[in-house]
């Protein structure tokens, strides 16, 4: 049904239903886009530093009176106003995003026990989206008094939701299928298709009915949210339906909560990938700082366009950036043929720090806004090139047998410092008042994570990979979790395991 050939997925419900939940947690997600324009223009309006169509300044604290768009437009000065008790306007996005992360990363523990040490998985997807979908509904009454309780609202309920949501709904993903090689290529594919097909479809029908409407950025992020709220109830529905619970996989330890059990298996994950698999521990670690700037280009760049660019709707440029994902998705097999998978991954970080290195010197003021495209199609590859390599390059240095460990590692690496590319954005935005200068620490945070890959001995990964083969799921010793994984699926499709 979703696929374009006849393949086992697809007569697999709880694959299809991974792929249903991309369409709807995808709106969800992307909506944050029209939001966080939104945002950044009501502290603008807060601070008394904006020149928003058809919003009289509230109060400019740099000429001590109220200002019109017209003398704001003429005055041409940096205005001083702040708002959440300190902050420039230019820090609320990167500010709301290190709330988050931190939020986030404090759940993660948490997440990763209710995947190992509950059987309540599907109740845990359910709840998360759920979550989301209220958040984002509330969003759509964001006006000038409650725009600040929206922006905790999305800091915190939003984007724990979110990121406890993915979490755990891929934590299926190696249990519906039934081979590690070909089946988990092709679901890794259509999940990111599926995701960035969708982000593409909201993104211009949003803007399309935004043109024919005439609606300013403000009115555009309500019609955002309340479409992402319309449309993501059908495809959940499919989840709901489609999707099987799970046993817990052990048992909470005595003197133990699901809290400290999940650190503790953190802990213990870490400890042992370190001491057995240390080339793939270097890979960790150069995800986490990746990772870190990954999370935070898009804010980033909202609040560059629309702050120092002073492009009022950053939406055709993300558009540009989506498009070129595709090609660059595709263009990941020729890169890590071409280059080795190592290679590869080190020369697509490459060109995210060279995107964002054009930007600070090259693309920083209204004058040079029309550079900016430029920018955007190097970044587009770089994003949608990294997460195939990244994850390629992650199962071939894993161990055999482990694999939903290993995909919870991945993620917790994946999430766990994100704060810090967002926090340190902030201290050199409210320092120097520069996003540009601000977006220095994006490449810092790639630096040092294109320091660990170099740093990491390919073969030799691979050779202590290997040591585990004899757990390889079409192996005949031993029992995986690749086939356990398979078996449940098989009896969920016959209907044994089917939630009522």
């Amino acid at each position: 049904m979703l696929c374009c050939k006849k393949t086992a997925l697809r007569s697999n419900p709880e694959a299809q239903a991974l792929i249903w939940d991309c369409f709807s947690r995808a709106q969800l997600f992307i909506c944050l886009l029209n939001f966080s324009t939104a945002v950044l223009q009501y502290a603008n309006m807060e601070a008394g530093c904006t020149r928003a169509k058809g919003h009289e300044i509230l109060w400019n604290t740099t000429m001590d009176r109220m200002q019109t768009e017209d003398e704001a437009d003429a005055a041409e000065i940096e205005c001083t106003g702040t708002v959440f008790g300190g902050l420039r306007p230019s820090s609320v996005l990167s500010t709301m995003a290190s709330v988050a992360n931190i939020s986030i990363a404090l759940m993660l523990p948490l997440t990763g026990s209710l995947i190992d040490h509950t059987p309540h998985r599907k109740k845990v997807v359910v709840w998360t989206l759920i979550g989301l979908w209220v958040g984002n509904f509330f969003q759509i009454f964001t006006n000038t008094s409650t725009w600040e309780i929206m922006v905790l609202v999305q800091a915190i309920i939003c984007s724990v939701s979110y990121m406890t949501h993915q979490t755990v709904i891929l934590s299926y993903v190696t249990e519906v299928v039934s081979d590690m090689n070909e089946q988990l290529k092709e679901i890794n594919m259509l999940l990111r298709v599926a995701e960035m097909s969708t982000m593409l479809v909201f993104l211009i029908g949003v803007g399309v009915v935004s043109i024919v409407l005439n609606l300013d950025a403000l009115d555009q992020a309500v019609l955002g949210q309340a479409v992402a709220c319309v449309g993501s109830i059908a495809p959940f529905y499919v989840v709901v339906k489609q999707l099987g619970e799970r046993p817990a996989k052990r048992q909470i330890p005595d003197g133990s909560n699901l809290y400290s059990a999940g650190l503790a298996n953190l802990k213990k994950t870490f400890a042992q990938v370190k001491n057995e698999n240390p080339q793939l521990f270097k890979l960790l670690i150069a995800i986490m700082f990746i990772e870190g700037a990954n999370s935070n280009i898009v804010n980033s760049c909202v609040t560059l366009i629309t702050q120092e660019l002073k492009i009022e709707n950053p939406t055709p440029i993300i558009l540009l950036i989506l498009f070129v994902t595709v090609p660059g998705l595709m263009s990941a097999p020729h890169l890590q043929r071409k280059l080795g998978v190592k290679g590869a991954f080190l020369f697509i970080i490459l060109v995210n720090v060279f995107s964002t290195l054009f930007i600070m010197f090259f693309c920083y003021s209204p004058e040079t806004a029309n550079r900016v495209f430029v920018a955007a199609l190097f970044f587009g590859v770089g994003i949608g090139s990294t997460y195939p390599i990244q994850r390629t390059l992650f199962y071939k240095l894993s161990p055999f047998g482990q694999e939903n460990e290993m995909m919870g590692i991945f993620q917790a690496c994946s999430m766990i410092i994100q704060f810090l590319p967002a926090l340190a954005f902030t201290g050199i935005n409210q320092l120097l008042g520069s996003v540009r200068w601000a977006m220095g620490s994006l490449v810092l945070f790639w630096s040092i994570g294109w320091g660990f890959v170099y740093m990491i001995d390919f073969e030799k990964g691979v050779a202590d990979a290997e040591k585990t083969a004899h757990l390889k799921y079409n192996n005949s010793g031993g029992s995986t979790s690749a086939k356990v994984g398979s078996a449940i699926a098989d009896a969920f499709r016959n209907g044994s395991m089917r939630a009522k």
